[in-house]
């Protein structure tokens, strides 16, 4: 049976992601510091096999960065400034509107020359593999 996860089923969330040997620091923050939902899980579901929780999955909305850049527009030095300004004014336009994270995938015939320009923008390469599951 899948259910709506309930307020009673976080200690069962934190017992089975520390039995699966995951770093607490990478336990989802369905729950704000002040106890109330975190309204980016838009989505918290149960699977209960016999009573008992067996898995559960929770879908959080994130914010996915396109950077589209003339490279016949201005010097090197001028678009690396007009990519930092870019970027700034994206953290400010995403915080208000209460996310948590960009992300900016880069197709690998370009991450060795972005890569380092992602990296002094203050942006952390994921060390988990992404996958994608296209909806229809």
């Amino acid at each position: 049976m899948i259910r709506k996860m309930q307020s009673s089923d976080i200690e069962k969330a934190v017992e089975i992601h520390k039995a699966n040997g995951l770093d607490e620091r990478c336990f989802p923050n369905i729950l704000e510091e002040d106890g109330l939902a975190n309204p980016l899980f838009i989505e918290k579901e149960v699977v209960e096999v016999d009573g008992q929780v067996a898995m559960m999955g929770f879908l959080k909305i994130t914010s996915e960065v396109y950077f589209l850049i003339d490279h016949t527009i201005g010097t090197p030095e001028e678009r690396w400034q007009w990519l930092r300004e870019g970027t700034e004014h994206l953290k400010q336009l995403a915080w208000k509107r209460g996310l948590e994270q960009i992300t900016v995938f880069v197709p690998p015939e370009i991450e060795p020359s972005f890569a380092k320009r992602l990296l002094d923008l203050g942006f952390v390469k994921s060390p988990w593999a992404s996958f994608t599951l296209n909806l229809e």
